[in-house]
């Protein structure tokens, strides 16, 4: 396998899911995209998705659209939010996160649980999304199983 770009332009990234991340990785050389933060590689049966409610005093709010948003909120804040888009029987969950001061909460849970319901309305059966090792926790406690490892490289600024 070998890890070749030529003319790499603004905004490219480069995917690989992988069970050897540290040969991936070792393959990359030379000036070309800048190695991210490694990611899991994880899916999940939506049908039985863990969906625990808000706790007192949060509000969730959904707009359902090509993608749905999940938005939890304290206060008029959001405290918590996700995205999710369906495509045939899968669903992809996006960008899950929760503010510092409202995390040891359960509202990831909370987020998850409602994407994973509304995912399953829109007719989706699985699951599939990109771990960072922050999420790693949480996803293996709803149940969500490790597929492989991921090396991501890109020649942007930021995270995926």
């Amino acid at each position: 396998m070998a890890w070749h770009v030529t003319q790499l332009g603004e905004g490219d990234w480069i995917t690989v899911p992988t069970t050897s991340p540290d040969e991936v990785t070792a393959l990359r050389t030379g000036s070309g995209p800048q190695l991210r933060s490694r990611k899991t590689f994880m899916r999940r049966a939506l049908a039985d998705h863990p969906a625990p409610q808000a706790p007192e005093g949060y509000e969730v709010r959904v707009t359902r659209g090509d993608v749905t948003e999940v938005v939890v909120t304290f206060a008029g804040e959001e405290a918590a939010g996700g995205l999710i888009v369906v495509v045939g029987e899968d669903a992809v969950p996006h960008r899950i996160r929760t503010s510092p001061e409202h995390r040891r909460r359960g509202l990831g849970s909370v987020v998850m649980g409602v994407l994973a319901r509304e995912a399953v309305t829109a007719g989706a059966v699985d699951g599939l999304l990109f771990a960072s090792e922050d999420g790693l926790h949480l996803y293996r406690k709803l149940g969500w199983t490790t597929i492989s490892d991921v090396v991501i490289a890109s020649d942007t600024k930021g995270e995926a």
